[in-house]
């Protein structure tokens, strides 16, 4: 990861999930560092107790387009469960002109047609997702 979806993620990382934090000043090539500045490990603690988390999603467009999702996590000790659900709707109106004419090899005339184009395009959808994970020990 690099750039905003690193900064994204460690934003999003709790406090009380990580063990500790490694600076590393001369990385090897192996670890391909970025820059010359060496290259930062975090080390995340095992087993945390996250607890419950959630979050919403939504965007609106014109015309008439909008998308909203939600997610619902819950962590503790050995189990973990992830719920996600979705719904979309389109209804976009069709409107155009497609005139054309068509030619044989010689360039003579085959046929003409001359269409005006006017409908709606409906489209809609729901997805639901779950999980419930159990890590062994």
């Amino acid at each position: 990861m690099r750039g905003p979806q690193l900064a994204a993620y460690l934003k999003s990382l709790p406090a009380n999930t990580i063990e500790r934090i490694e600076v590393v000043p001369n990385p090897s090539a192996k670890y391909d560092p970025d820059g010359m500045a060496g290259i930062i490990n975090i080390v995340l603690k095992q087993n945390v107790d996250l607890g419950l988390s959630a979050s919403v999603n939504t965007a609106v467009s014109q015309p008439d387009r909008f998308f909203a999702s939600g997610n619902l996590g819950y962590q503790s000790g050995p189990i973990s469960s992830m719920t996600t659900a979705g719904f979309n709707r389109d209804a976009r109106a069709i409107v155009g002109i497609n005139d054309r004419e068509r030619y044989d090899a010689l360039n003579a005339l085959q046929g003409i047609t001359a269409q005006e184009i006017s409908s709606e395009a409906r489209n809609a959808g729901q997805n639901l997702t779950t999980s419930l994970d159990y890590a062994l020990k």
